[in-house]
């Protein structure tokens, strides 16, 4: 935990989207855990030896990211294969080019729930973007796009403007939300016949392998655009890295958490005034000065204000 000047507590302190990422953005500043031993994950389950055919998955050597010494091998590796796709497929060649790879949206259209659901399962969604063989995107529809509040730091995860995608997903630059959630309906679901969000234990140990299976030889495998919506189970996480491909490294309580995140995610111009704003009023130091003393992290988790 970070030592220093304590918090006055007396003072107020406004319950806001501000504050949310404000708290998010403490937490992960914070060591969770000792960092565990890696090991390279397959590409496939099952199957060490199949990869994308002249996609050139690069080595460790080659990573160049926030803390990649923190990362198992696994994820430095896809961060590096995710960024040399979209170089050599920029903007909207990712979706129109037949050689680029397929792509694998994370996408909130309508009740998605809070930012732990949204961003809190970041392992999950790796994993998914690995096995699958897909460059992973974010695309929100709610309250408003994901890139008024993060933005790209090193691996660019953003849903190019394209002739190819429907005007609707981007009606929601302004608060305004005029059918986004209908758009991202004629994407094709990779979870299509299952329930995401009551997840019971057969969907983790059956359905997310038939989604994988059907994403790579299946019937959704020249799909261009997958989606999903809620995937997280923290426990499930580990025990499948475990079990499955001798991976240590839970992701979700050790150091790569935070590594992953800040290589996926730095806050927007808008978010680090209104941060910078918050650190003033509260009398703290920015996390980014590294010459002023540390200071106490409080993180608050309420219920939703029901009939009041």
């Amino acid at each position: 935990m970070m030592m220093g000047k304590p918090l006055q507590m007396n003072r107020f302190v406004r319950l806001s989207t501000v504050g949310s990422f404000a708290s998010l953005y403490l937490y992960i500043l914070i060591v969770q855990t000792n960092k565990m031993s890696s090991t390279l994950v397959a590409v496939s389950h099952g199957d060490a030896s199949r990869s994308p055919s002249g996609w050139g998955w690069p080595t460790r050597q080659d990573s160049r990211y926030a803390d990649s010494s923190a990362l198992p091998t696994w994820l430095s590796e896809y961060f590096d294969w995710h960024n040399r796709m979209r170089h050599k497929y920029p903007g909207d060649k990712i979706l129109t080019d037949p050689k680029a790879p397929g792509v694998i949206i994370k996408n909130c259209a309508y009740k998605c729930g809070g930012l732990h659901d949204r961003l809190g399962h970041l392992g999950w969604d790796l994993l998914l973007a690995n096995q699958t063989r897909r460059i992973l995107l974010i695309h929100w529809c709610t309250p408003a796009p994901i890139e008024h509040f993060l933005v790209p730091n090193k691996v660019d995860w953003t849903l190019p403007r394209s002739s190819f995608l429907d005007d609707r997903l981007f009606s929601n630059t302004t608060k305004v939300h005029i059918h986004c959630d209908r758009a991202v309906e004629e994407w094709t679901m990779l979870f299509d016949g299952y329930v995401e969000y009551i997840q019971g234990d057969a969907f983790f140990t059956e359905h997310v392998d038939i989604a994988i299976d059907r994403a790579t030889k299946g019937d959704l495998k020249d799909k261009k655009i997958l989606r999903y919506k809620v995937l997280g189970d923290d426990f499930k996480l580990k025990q499948r890295l475990m079990e499955r491909h001798n991976e240590s490294d839970p992701i979700s309580w050790s150091d790569s958490f935070s590594s992953a995140f800040w290589t996926l995610f730095k806050p927007s111009e808008g978010l680090q005034r209104a941060l910078g704003d918050a650190f003033k009023e509260l009398q703290l130091s920015s996390p980014s000065d590294y010459n002023a003393p540390p200071f106490y992290a409080l993180h608050v988790r309420v219920r939703h204000p029901r009939g009041h």
